[in-house]
């Protein structure tokens, strides 16, 4: 800074004002800063300031959470019903029904019963249940389980979680990897912990996760490890190692956690309020425009990604929850009106699609997807918190009347069946720091 304002300003020494020149490589750094300034700084400051300005009057400021199970005929007596049954089936329920499982003397897991493994993905979500059900004692079970079994103590990834596990707390395999939607979830449970129940050491332990997703290349380069965030876009990466960070998974993107960081993280907050814009222009990349359809991965451009004959480009299990996150961002920050759009949009083609689940992002059906999976209906369900078509209703009807689903197929759909419930009821709420 101090070299370039020396090279412009007026020199005192000469009988008349004159300038220095100023040479070629001093001109192209001075214009790059500035570039950068423009199309990164800049505009997640004004985003930052336009939220903030925003934030007192957003439905989640003012605690309103509508029960959506209300509108199609149900009581409240019905509903507090429904939830209860839910957290009986899946956190005390018999082999059939329960994915939580608790580990002596004082941890516990949510186990994926049909690949009998635990991953971050379950413990984060059965932290955030168990964080709106008021559960403090489940809650404090699975993140011990996490803390001691999943999270690198050291090397390159310390500070991140191991993506699986065996119920015992062993390593699935060597890869070592780690998923960013667990971390995501992890620090948004911790910090509404830290305010619902007044506990400082939440709020230290989602800072610490946030310091790593943001910094972990700072703090080593070691084996490809790269940040969960990714330097140029300010989007969730895939994986945080090597190729895998050059892609994305559009259901990691979730604006709604990210404006919540950039609120009350320690540090970093401008960072985190950029990351959330970058999330709901990549959802809006993403999301095609005639059905509304994402795919499991994309580029950071929301392009489809392929990736090794997984049908990665196409509309599968990972995109199911792409619904949930528009229309809860919706819910809380009303921060894009497209999504209103969005969910009318990917309401309407389900409206005439009776059966499938996994299809192509232009609404052709997969040869391996034609089944209707119940956590696909809840999360079509939960896009009635944002749409405004009168067929919205039809779909919280749906989720009404869906089974707990058991079996060897309850984790995902569980997991997802649970979450929906809370969304649709008006029991999915963000917790706020005290004053």
């Amino acid at each position: 800074m101090d070299g370039w304002w020396r090279a412009l300003r007026h020199d005192p020494c000469g009988p008349a004002p004159r300038y220095r020149t100023l040479d070629r490589p001093l001109i192209v750094a001075v214009l790059s800063h500035m570039s950068t300034f423009m199309r990164t700084i800049l505009p997640a400051l004004a985003a930052a300031c336009a939220m903030g300005a925003s934030i007192e009057d957003s439905p989640a400021r003012r605690g309103d959470y509508p029960n959506h199970f209300l509108k199609i005929g149900r009581s409240q007596a019905e509903v507090d019903e429904r939830l209860a049954q839910a957290w009986e089936h899946f956190f005390a329920g018999g082999a059939e029904q329960r994915i939580y499982y608790e580990a002596p003397p004082d941890q516990g897991y949510i186990l994926d019963v049909h690949f009998n493994d635990v991953r971050t993905e379950g413990l984060s979500y059965g932290m955030m249940i168990a964080l709106q059900y008021d559960r403090r004692d489940v809650f404090d079970r699975l993140w011990r389980y996490a803390c001691a079994h999943m999270r690198f103590k050291d090397g390159p990834r310390q500070g991140y979680f191991l993506w699986h596990v065996r119920a015992d707390g062993t390593p699935v395999d060597d890869k070592r990897a780690s998923a960013p939607d667990g971390e995501l979830w992890f620090a948004t449970a911790l910090f509404l912990a830290a305010n619902r129940w007044r506990e400082p050491a939440y709020r230290q332990a989602a800072d610490d996760l946030l310091h790593v997703m943001l910094h972990q290349e700072d703090d080593s380069s070691e084996d490809g490890v790269t940040n969960m965030i990714d330097r140029s876009t300010g989007l969730v990466v895939f994986v945080p190692r090597g190729d895998a960070a050059t892609f994305t998974d559009p259901s990691y993107q979730v604006p709604h956690f990210l404006t919540l960081f950039s609120l009350w993280a320690k540090a970093d907050r401008e960072r985190w309020a950029q990351a959330a814009v970058a999330a709901r222009a990549h959802l809006k990349a993403a999301c095609h425009p005639l059905t509304g359809l994402a795919p499991d991965y994309a580029e950071f451009d929301g392009r489809p990604r392929a990736r090794k004959d997984r049908g990665s480009e196409h509309f599968q299990s990972d995109a199911w929850r792409v619904a949930m996150n528009v229309a809860v961002d919706w819910a809380w920050f009303r921060a894009d009106p497209w999504a209103v759009g969005q969910s009318d949009r990917i309401q309407a083609f389900f409206a005439g699609q009776p059966r499938g689940s996994f299809f192509t992002v232009d609404g052709q059906l997969r040869p391996n997807g034609d089944f209707r999976a119940s956590g696909l209906t809840m999360m079509n369900a939960v896009a009635s918190l944002a749409a405004q078509h009168d067929r919205r209703l039809d779909f919280v009807r749906r989720a009404w009347d869906l089974k707990p689903p058991s079996g060897r197929s309850r984790y995902y759909d569980g997991c997802l069946y649970m979450l929906g419930l809370l969304q649709l009821s008006g029991r999915f709420r963000v917790w706020w720091p005290a004053g």
